[in-house]
């Protein structure tokens, strides 16, 4: 998270937007949502985030 956002980890992501819940994550519009990732990462979207995030995982636990 500290290399790829403002932010220093996931629940502090989650928490600059207002999710502190997973009813609150469910209520954000999709649309927020993709903006704020825009905003404060270096991801054009969520998608993106994600995959890199996967991708990042397996270099550091399976190779």
């Amino acid at each position: 998270m500290e290399q790829n956002t403002q932010f220093f980890c996931i629940e502090e992501f989650f928490e600059s937007i207002g999710v502190t819940s997973q009813k609150a994550l469910e209520r954000l519009p999709i649309d927020a949502w993709e903006k704020h990732v825009r905003k404060s990462t270096i991801f054009s979207s969520w998608q993106e985030m994600l995959n890199s995030a996967g991708e990042e995982y397996a270099n550091n636990n399976f190779y």
